[in-house]
């Protein structure tokens, strides 16, 4: 009996050990059907330590201001303007081969038999008094388009440096940066808009050029802002495909000036003759003019077009200066530096990021080097020009002027410089 018991005894211990073990098997949390309540763990020591990742960190790339942000911003407006799809399909009827034989056609009717009357002289007064908007040239359709771009870079210019005002205020208007940003989008759409708000602001603590005094004077702004817009009107892409269309006119060899004199003149003489020469004459005479570009009528309304473009773009170029300024001045006064960064970098792709900083920084206004201005001026490629130099010599105050002679194909700007302070 005694053995029996020692058995059973032995058996219940074990028993229990089993149970034990199995209960704390299953209160383990490494079981799903484990006991839901936390079980601390022990700290670790600094030796035996692993470095776990605790939060993800966001990484934003700094987009720089480029000089060429403006242009995109135009692109996208213009792409959206409805006036300037009109243009576009203005131009593109008006340079179509059919329009361009009927007009070659009219041309030589015209030339026969007189048959505009005086609708070439009432055309070239609406077009210098800006009075009949109906376009029916070539010439008209880019003028109009011309003036439609024009617009649309001056509204997003005022757009982006009033963005600019308002996000780099010391004392920011959400109100104001709303209204802002509204008249953005209007312009170049939503994302477009957002996308420069977030440029600007990541240039809120960018440094700024220090200009040799906080405010200029009245003469030395003046000065900055007449160099600004030549160096602008040099730099300019529009400015350069009109000056190359313009070249095809008005530059000419002084031995070609002379032999059309010489050749219209003497087959206008001969096809007075009774005789069959003169019959021949004529016929020479009307295929010489039109083969060299049609009557002179012509060519010159076409240059009165090239020359309203030219103003316009002028007027473009010199508001923008004066916006670069007032707004670089406004915004080293107030402190914004985002509106500093934006009027430098504006007045960069007006002229270059070299001359923009002397314009800023020097403490005399630097002038257009003339090596530079015939680097930087389109000059037709197919065109082999020699520049020759200007004969006037410069005056006890500067001023400074520039002449197109014969042969030089070139654009030279006339610009009053003025004493440099």
């Amino acid at each position: 009996m005694g053995g029996k018991a020692t058995n059973v005894a032995t058996g219940l211990v074990r028993a229990s050990l089993i149970f034990a073990s199995l209960a704390n098997l299953c209160a383990s949390p490494v079981f799903a059907f484990g006991n839901p309540v936390d079980v601390p763990t022990p700290a670790s020591t600094a030796s035996d330590a692993t470095p776990q990742l605790q939060s993800t960190i966001s990484v934003t790339e700094r987009q720089p201001v480029r000089s060429d942000f403006i242009d995109d911003l135009v692109d996208a407006a213009s792409a959206r303007d409805a006036q300037v799809n009109e243009c576009n399909e203005a131009i593109k009827k008006f340079a179509s081969k059919q329009t361009s034989v009927k007009s070659h056609a009219s041309d030589i009717i015209y030339w026969m038999f007189m048959t505009r009357g005086i609708s070439s002289s009432t055309e070239a007064g609406n077009l210098i008094l800006d009075e009949r908007k109906k376009v029916t040239t070539l010439g008209g359709a880019k003028l109009m388009k011309e003036k439609v771009i024009d617009d649309l870079e001056l509204q997003v210019v005022t757009s982006v440096l009033q963005l600019a005002a308002t996000v780099g205020s010391p004392a920011p208007n959400k109100l104001e940066q709303d209204k802002a940003i509204r008249q953005l989008e209007d312009l170049v759409g939503k994302e477009m808009a957002e996308n420069t708000r977030a440029t600007l602001l990541n240039h809120a603590n960018d440094a700024v050029p220090v200009p040799c005094n906080d405010i200029w004077n009245v003469t030395q702004l003046q000065h900055r802002l007449q160099t600004t817009t030549q160096a602008a009107a040099l730099n300019d892409r529009i400015v350069g495909e009109i000056s190359a269309d313009l070249h095809r006119y008005s530059v000419h060899s002084k031995a070609s000036f002379v032999s059309q004199k010489i050749v219209r003149t003497s087959l206008s003489v001969v096809s007075l003759t009774p005789t069959i020469v003169g019959p021949a004459a004529q016929l020479l005479l009307f295929g010489y003019v039109f083969l060299s570009g049609g009557s002179e009528e012509t060519k010159v309304m076409r240059e009165l077009y090239m020359d309203k473009r030219l103003e316009t773009r002028a007027s473009v170029l010199r508001e923008e200066a004066h916006l670069v300024f007032d707004n670089f001045r406004m915004g080293v006064m107030t402190k914004n530096q985002v509106l500093t960064t934006v009027s430098q970098h504006l007045l960069a792709k007006l002229t270059s990021p070299e001359f923009a900083d002397q314009l800023l920084t020097a403490s005399k206004c630097p002038t257009v080097d003339e090596k530079a201005m015939q680097q930087v001026v389109y000059k037709d490629p197919s065109i082999d020009s020699k520049v020759i130099p200007s004969e006037s010599t410069a005056s006890s105050d500067a001023h400074t002027q520039s002449v197109i002679k014969e042969g030089d194909a070139g654009m030279r700007f006339v610009v009053d410089a003025g004493h440099q302070n």
